[in-house]
């Protein structure tokens, strides 16, 4: 409950002064009364008792005096009228003071200190003394009748105030306690024996509620500060009484102040208190009566069926029971007045409430709720915290949650906000920041945008920072509607900063954001939106350099590649932008204001792009769209086997002749979802002092499309030797700004020290730099091709297509060096990548077959390759403007597109270093044929495999297969049927099928061993220890030909992943390669199906290790990425092939059709069960068991095993066993064999042959469906 209650919840005391009293406190340049009585309030320490005689404490007792005239002509004003004069009131007051408010508070803004402008707010709602129909808080409850013993006759002057009607309406509580104050100064000419007469027939004429105050009224030499009053709502205009100024400073000798003090006191602890006690157990005792079980159950009945409520009256005016209450204000503010004084049950609970009698005001104001009276406003005050308070709260609000609200239902909305604010313990942890925003309602009045700032102010203290920047922003727009522009950017702001606060996130570890950078916060839209109507504000106030400074930096939220994706992809905020943008620039620059400025008003945008940026000479071409990595993989490659072979270092690569002309590719994205464009484009080159400077290619203008990305090429022409650094980009923003960008690169990130660790440090930036000489050798390049009609070369002339190849085909193409340099080439070496689809750089030679071919299973990046001129020249060296031949090979073994990647290096002589040049081509990759392949066991003793290879033309030609081939370490394969392979032609969509048999090849050597190392190689890395470089041990494979025979110029290789130190082949694996021809075209290829075929029994070898890793002693980390990543590794090896598990037995059954005489009885005919171990490296025994079905569908014959019912085995790798069982056939026809399981106990890789110690056990059951026909003899 509240500890203070606020002061719009206090008792008001009207004051009705006599003349000569008034006159009195001006000759004494004293306030008049009620203000003088005013700056006594509160009292402290004040007691009360309950109606239990309990005694409440009562820290702070606050008292409202008012003028007793001014509070009736408040009264004659119509309540809709006087709160619209409120709301303007309060408008006009935030329009006067709003830049003195944002001037005195001129503190850091984030600190969430209270503002003036609600504290202004608040004092307003609570200076309001009106009576109100809806409630009698403001009802008078005492008026003190105040008289001077100045007066000539003091005794008719009192009577005189006491005969004065009051004039109220008849709605306002006439239960007011009339108090007699006279007030005697020493220019009074009665003595002290008349003025205690005076007051003796004072009391006993108008009872004992009065007092004697005796005043000197003596100039202090120092003057006191006086309390600063609530402001109050001026009088209307047509109003009578004067306005009444208010005084800073009170005149009053320290004796009068005691003596004032000492009457306030008593009369709140002597006169008001004990007069609200009484009333209070006066009105409890009504209200107990009423609510009776009987009464209660009277109007039930009384309020569902409709009976008119009739009211009584007591004898002190007052009605006796609810009915003659009001209802509280509705949704339009229109009320019908009420034809008496507000109801005893609503006095009651305010009364219990002003003296802190909560027990029971509390159930009178829950009374007062359930009849739908009101209350709801009045309960969050009283109540401790708990989630009724809210719902207290919403349904106070719930009339006035409305579009059209009138000015009467938004100020009652305001009075309930401010009074929760003050009074509402746990303020804000109960949501009170939201109550805040429902009683701002609709309304775009100031008032409104006041609430919602303070909700706002709320929320951000509780950490709420999108919602109070949310609220921010709605406060700005509708302080903006009303014209408080100053107040309106001063919220703005608050929305801006708050979005940019940070939350600390202790889910992400500490070197997430050194690592990434800082993510976004929120919503980028949102400050995106908030930081341009600043903005455009800015700009309507005339602050055109700060509105285009922050129109400037607007763009930054574009740039930003974590949170462009997050922004609207409406492109007409953004084009608002940049003409807001372009209308503040152009007045700057029309006020002369522009060259001072210039640096400052740069856009927050970058249009280049560095690390795409790149030199392109005549010797690279087109890089197309390679990714730069694999240039500088290739480059990395060369640079370790110059080392091994002590080759010498290269040259930089960027370097240009004299006169030579080479190319910025300048790569350039438009982050805005609107057209840019560019004009005056061109390239800063900075050289020597006395150097001449280069020839650089100005572009006119460049038109980026929205969101697009391009690369444009300046051409840099220079004629001496120097060396020239390319720095920056200038370019004219929307022809109009002039702008740069650097095309410095960012350095390398160091965290070699703990200081670099802790602290982002990088290398210094990499400038594009070019060497411009004339004494270096150079080589031109060019793709030529062989005609495959006849047997010569031409040169390859690029067009806009790439070059279309079908898979696997075998291209035979050649490299043209043209040597257009100065001096001669006597070196040249080639250097390519893997996966380039280059098969051999010069003649593809024929092969000779072997049947068994010994590879360490591992496909290692080839070495650079060193190109004999004497073979492709008529010596050994390459002369200015001389060329040579070099013949290369292609074959692309997969689909889409291949980018081939070479970098031919050479030098003039051995002690020269190496210059390089790039070659690139791109091809694209259809299918031809289209192959499936799968296996399945045979049922035969030899435990061996059937391969399904079914083939499809794709093409529009017609493609011969001339071969197949499969690679393996354990496996021979040959074709099913003992026939001899002949080509066969498919048509286009034409399909045929192979049928392979797969036996076991038991004399291949390395499989364990390979098994063994893989095994200890992934211990290494999964365990976290230092890998020791070890290349695995050499693996037999067997090559099976089905033709025996190869084509010519081509050879059959196994592909794979690449791998140093693991294998890439696993040891029960089968490669099939397709060898095929395009007869009409002279086209050849062939296809390699690695890694898709896996036979016979694999046994889980990963699992051990895996679960010594998951369950051993793991060594602690501080980020969690580091054990997800730890976990998705060996998620990843338990699904690999490496550990495949399964049943290595599979049982075949055989039962032969036969004849029989059964004129003779029944028969039992012998029926084979083949158990075959399919594994190569272990043991199995097994448990065959057989069973009858009792329950045979209709129509249907089992025949039923009879005998021995189980049978066991030991069976070892690779081994056999057959097992004859018997069947019951009582009659002729066709029967099903009952049901069979097969229990499979695999030996531990350890166990010998002697001691068997299983590892596995698998359970299988019979899913043949074996039909035996026997037919009568």
């Amino acid at each position: 409950m509240a500890a203070v209650l606020p002061s719009s919840l206090s008792p008001h005391i009207c004051v009705l002064p006599s003349p000569d009293l008034v006159a009195l406190l001006n000759e004494a340049n004293l306030p008049p009364l009620h203000h003088l009585l005013q700056s006594f309030s509160p009292l402290q320490n004040v007691t009360s008792r309950t109606t239990a005689l309990a005694t409440v404490a009562l820290a702070s007792f606050a008292l409202r005096f008012s003028d007793l005239g001014q509070t009736e002509t408040a009264c004659k004003e119509g309540e809709d009228a006087r709160a619209g004069r409120t709301i303007d009131w309060l408008g006009a007051r935030a329009t006067r003071k709003a830049s003195e408010w944002l001037d005195d508070g001129a503190r850091v803004r984030t600190s969430f200190a209270r503002t003036a402008w609600w504290d202004e707010l608040r004092r307003c709602a609570e200076g309001d003394l009106a009576p109100s129909r809806a409630e009698g808080w403001n009802h008078p409850t005492a008026i003190i009748l105040a008289v001077s013993t100045n007066s000539s006759n003091p005794l008719a002057a009192i009577s005189a105030l006491h005969s004065r009607p009051v004039d109220l309406p008849q709605w306002v509580d006439p239960n007011i306690l009339r108090f007699t104050l006279v007030i005697h100064t020493p220019r009074s000419t009665l003595s002290d024996e008349e003025c205690g007469a005076l007051m003796n027939a004072c009391k006993k004429q108008y009872g004992v509620h009065s007092h004697f105050l005796s005043l000197e009224l003596g100039q202090p030499a120092f003057p006191i500060p006086l309390f600063t009053l609530p402001p109050r709502l001026p009088l209307p205009a047509d109003a009578s009484l004067p306005e009444i100024p208010e005084q800073q400073e009170l005149r009053m000798s320290p004796t009068d102040l005691q003596q004032a003090a000492k009457f306030a006191r008593e009369f709140v602890v002597m006169s008001l208190v004990p007069w609200m006690e009484r009333c209070i157990l006066d009105w409890n005792e009504n209200f107990a009566a009423n609510r009776r079980v009987a009464t209660r159950l009277f109007s039930t009945t009384r309020r569902l069926f409709g009976t008119t409520t009739t009211t009584t009256t007591t004898s002190n005016g007052y009605p006796s029971s609810p009915g003659g209450g009001t209802s509280p204000v509705s949704a339009t503010g229109q009320q019908p007045p009420p034809a008496s004084a507000p109801p005893q049950q609503r006095r009651l609970a305010e009364f219990a409430t002003i003296l802190g009698d909560y027990k029971l005001a509390i159930p009178v104001w829950e009374a007062w709720r359930k009849e739908g009276r009101g209350g709801s406003e009045i309960l969050p005050l009283l109540l401790a915290p708990s989630p009724a308070v809210g719902a207290h709260v919403a349904y106070a609000l719930q009339p006035f949650q409305h579009a059209e609200q009138t000015a009467l239902t938004q100020f009652r909305a305001l009075l309930y906000a401010v009074r929760w604010e003050v009074g509402v313990p746990d303020f804000v942890p109960q949501g009170g920041d939201r109550w805040l925003s429902w009683a701002a309602g609709h309304s775009e009045e100031p008032y409104a945008a006041i609430l919602l700032s303070h909700a706002a102010l709320l929320a951000a203290r509780a950490g709420g920072m999108r919602r109070a920047s949310m609220w921010y922003v709605d406060a700005a727009l509708r302080m903006e509607k009303s014209g408080i522009k100053p107040l309106a950017i001063h919220f703005l702001r608050q929305a801006d900063e708050i979005l940019k606060l940070r939350r600390n996130d202790d889910n992400v570890s500490p070197l997430f954001e050194p690592a990434v950078g800082p993510s976004p916060t929120g919503f980028p839209a949102l400050p995106l939106r908030i930081e341009h109507s600043l903005a455009r504000l800015l700009y309507s106030t005339g602050k055109v350099t700060e509105s285009a400074r922050l129109f400037a930096e607007l763009f930054r939220a574009y740039t930003d590649v974590r949170a462009a994706h997050l922004l609207e992809e409406d492109s007409s905020h953004a084009q608002g932008i940049i003409d807001d943008f372009r209308v503040a620039f152009e007045h700057i620059h029309s006020t002369g204001d522009k060259q001072k400025l210039l640096a400052e008003l740069q856009p927050a945008i970058s249009l280049v792009v560095p690390a795409a940026t790149k030199l392109r000479f005549d010797g690279h071409g087109s890089l197309g769209d390679i990714a730069e990595n694999t240039w500088a993989g290739l480059d990395a490659a060369w640079s370790a086997f110059a080392k091994r072979q002590s080759l010498g270092a290269s040259s930089n690569s960027n370097q240009a002749g004299i006169g030579e002309r080479f190319w910025v590719d300048v790569a350039l994205q438009n982050p805005l979802p609107v057209e840019i464009v560019m004009t005056k484009v061109r390239i800063h080159v900075e050289t020597a002092e006395k150097a001449q400077r280069p020839d650089v290619e100005t572009l006119d203008e460049i038109i980026l499309a929205p969101k697009e990305s391009r690369t444009v090429s300046v051409a840099v022409i220079a004629h001496h030797a120097s060396k020239l650094r390319l720095t920056h980009l200038t370019y004219s923003f929307l022809s109009l700004l002039p702008m740069r960008e650097s095309l410095a690169r960012r350095g390398k990130r160091l965290d070699a020290t703990p200081a670099q660790r802790q602290t982002p440090t990088y290398t210094p930036d990499t400038v594009l730099t070019v060497d411009v000489g004339n004494d270096a050798p150079r080589l031109d390049v060019s793709w030529t091709a062989v005609s495959r009609e006849h047997d010569f070369a031409y040169i390859h002339q690029p067009g806009p297509h790439a070059l279309s190849l079908a898979r696997g085909e075998v291209h035979a193409t050649s490299l043209a060096f043209a040597n257009v340099g100065a001096k001669p080439v006597t070196e040249l070496w080639l250097a390519r990548t893997m996966d380039s689809a280059v098969v051999a750089l010069g003649r593809l030679d024929d092969n000779e077959w072997q049947e068994v071919i010994s590879s360490h299973s591992t496909l290692e990046s080839p070495e650079p390759q060193q190109i004999s001129l004497e073979q492709c020249h008529s010596s050994p060296k390459l002369q200015p403007g001389e060329s040579c031949l070099v013949p290369i090979v292609i074959s692309p073994p997969e689909l889409g597109a291949v980018n081939v990647c070479i970098v031919a290096l050479f030098r003039e002589n051995s002690t020269s270093a190496f210059r390089c040049t790039r070659i690139h081509r791109s091809i694209a990759v259809h299918d031809v044929v289209e192959t499936f392949v799968s296996a399945a066991p045979r049922a035969n003793a030899d435990g061996s495999f059937v391969l399904n290879l079914e083939l499809e033309n794709k093409g529009g030609d017609s493609v011969e297969i001339t071969d197949i081939c499969t690679i393996s370490p354990s496996w021979s394969c040959s074709l099913l049927a003992n026939t001899s392979f002949s080509p066969q032609l498919l048509h286009p969509s034409q399909s045929t099928r192979f049928l392979l048999q797969a036996q076991p090849w038991l004399e291949g050597k390395g499989g364990l061993e390979t098994e063994q190392h893989t095994i200890s190689m992934l211990a290494q890395i999964v365990g976290g220890q230092q890998v020791t470089p070890k290349a695995p041990p050499t693996l037999d494979l067997k090559l099976s030909n089905v033709s025996k025979s190869l084509p010519s110029g081509t050879s059959p290789r196994a592909n794979g992943a690449t791998g140093v130190h693991l294998p890439v082949i696993p040891p029960r694996a089968v490669d099939v390669v397709i060898q095929w021809s395009i007869p009409t075209e002279k086209r050849f290829g062939q296809l390699v199906l690695a890694n898709q075929l896996t036979l016979g029994a694999t046994h889980g070898s990963l699992n051990a290790l895996l679960e010594g890793v998951r369950t051993g002693k793991a060594k602690r980390t501080m980020f969690a990425e580091t054990d997800r990543a730890k976990a998705g590794l060996l998620n990843a090896l338990e699904g690999s092939t490496w550990n495949e598990e399964m049943n290595p037995l599979s049982v075949s059954v055989s039962a032969p059709s036969t004849r029989h005489d059964f004129s003779q009885g029944p028969c039992s005919l012998p029926v084979s069960f083949s158990v075959h171990n399919y594994s190569a490296s272990r043991s199995a025994k097994f448990v065959l068991r057989l069973s009858n079905d009792d329950r045979v569908p209709a129509g249907r014959k089992t025949a039923a095993f009879v005998g021995r019912l189980a049978y066991r085995g030991t069976l070892p790798p690779h081994g056999h066993s057959t097992v004859t069982a018997r069947v019951w056939i009582p009659l002729p026809g066709q029967y099903q064999l009952g049901r069979w399981s097969l229990e499979t106990h695999v030996a531990d890789a350890d166990a010998s042959s002697s001691d068997f110690k299983p590892a596995a056990r698998y359970l299988s059951h019979g899913q043949e469906h074996v039909t035996l026909d026997v037919s009568d003899a």
